[in-house]
């Protein structure tokens, strides 16, 4: 347990060490334009309609997961030979629709609900830049973010092959989270990546910085920014994660009282299995992913590079680590 807990540790410090490479590519002037700050003074939603939002999106995410994901899992037509993670066909077709459903009602609500009526425009939810900026070209601004996410994963990816090569350990507490890729798990980080991206972009960066962003917080400099970035990261962890946790609470509490896992009791056994064990694990490796996302939305003003860093990292811990056929 000593060694799971110092490679624990390893692995936190070189998730974090994306943070400060951020803002030394920043500081380039081909990546400077990621740097476009919180659209100030920032739109946000009256309390009752971001709770009512954050709620209606908590309860769709947790009560599908165990249905969508052994839909995926079992009976939904993708190709078997190309789509080969064990779990991973469950995973994106819950995210998936998870996706469709939050763009569907973000659409409605920017172009005909309360979004039009308060005023939203791109740049309130993270999607653009200021007329005024200096890179105006979304589609160069969604490129750079997308290259620069690629340089931050690569050098945590390069920091795990060294501890790989030099002590035999990957980066992992006890289940395999970050480790070294065969050329055929590489070859399935792409096929699962791009739905990965889309779902963060979506509702782990329009949606959740932008429809339901939080006020920031007053103090001092920094006691404003650690304040805020505590609080906005908490938040994200509820919206974010807060089904899932009703889920866990369903599938372990009656499991440790002696009765069963909860899926196979209330459900049917149907709908346990890989799908329900696995959640104990999606929340702390999601909260982690969260504090860099809500860390990187607050640097840039821009949803793109945590949304892409996040989904890289999903898809490796994905096709690098659990069990394909």
């Amino acid at each position: 347990m000593i060694k799971e807990v110092l490679v624990l540790i390893a692995m936190l410090a070189a998730l974090v060490s994306m943070l400060p490479l951020f803002l030394l590519l920043s500081g380039l002037r081909f990546f400077a334009p990621l740097v476009q700050g919180l659209a100030n003074p920032p739109k946000l939603l009256p309390p009752k309609s971001r709770f009512r939002t954050a709620l209606i999106a908590v309860l769709v995410s947790g009560f599908t997961f165990p249905f969508l994901g052994q839909l995926g899992h079992g009976l939904f037509p993708v190709p078997e030979n190309i789509f080969r993670m064990t779990v991973g066909n469950g995973f994106i077709v819950w995210l998936s629709f998870l996706m469709l459903f939050s763009l569907g009602m973000l659409i409605f609500w920017y172009r005909r609900g309360e979004g039009k009526r308060l005023g939203y425009t791109l740049r309130d939810l993270g999607l653009a830049p200021p007329a005024e900026a200096p890179c105006q070209n979304l589609r160069t601004l969604v490129l750079r973010s997308a290259l620069a996410a690629v340089i931050m994963t690569g050098a945590m990816y390069v920091m795990v092959c060294i501890s790989t090569v030099l002590f035999q350990l990957d980066f992992r507490f006890i289940w395999p989270f970050f480790k070294p890729f065969t050329p055929e798990r590489f070859g399935q980080f792409f096929v699962y990546l791009p739905f990965y991206a889309a779902f963060f972009t979506i509702n782990a960066g329009a949606k959740l910085y932008g429809q339901l962003r939080l006020p920031e917080y007053s103090g001092g400099s920094g006691k404003k920014s650690s304040l805020t970035q505590l609080a906005w990261w908490g938040y994200s962890v509820l919206v974010m994660l807060g089904g899932v946790f009703i889920i866990v609470l369903i599938e372990y509490i009656p499991f440790f009282l002696g009765f069963g896992p909860g899926a196979d009791l209330l459900f049917s056994p149907l709908f346990g299995g890989p799908f329900m064990s696995v959640m104990i694990l999606l929340i702390p490796q999601f909260a982690v992913f969260f504090f860099l996302s809500t860390w990187l939305y607050r640097k840039s003003g821009l949803v793109y590079t945590g949304s892409f860093v996040v989904a890289i990292l999903a898809g490796w811990v994905l096709t690098g680590g659990s069990a394909m056929f």
